[in-house]
């Protein structure tokens, strides 16, 4: 299969999907401080860099699943 022409749309693939592993947080605490870190970093990413983006934006969803599952936990306990 060849790559879509320029400005074409690609085919759709979830980030994650229903049959993915779950994610495993850790501590509110510790999840925090990684989404401290990790904000830290991509800040400094250059916006026209769509590589960079997309990598950013995974990144950043995969935390703050991450952040949330511990925050509900916490909220349960």
């Amino acid at each position: 299969m060849s790559a879509p022409a320029a400005g074409q749309p690609t085919a759709y693939v979830p980030l994650r999907g229903p049959d993915d592993n779950p994610l495993v947080s850790l501590d509110l605490t510790t999840e925090i401080r990684l989404a401290h870190e990790l904000l830290d970093r991509v800040e400094a990413d250059n916006i026209h860099d769509k590589g960079a983006m997309i990598r950013a934006a995974v990144a950043l969803m995969m935390r703050l699943r991450s952040l949330a599952e511990a925050a509900e936990r916490g909220v349960r306990q």
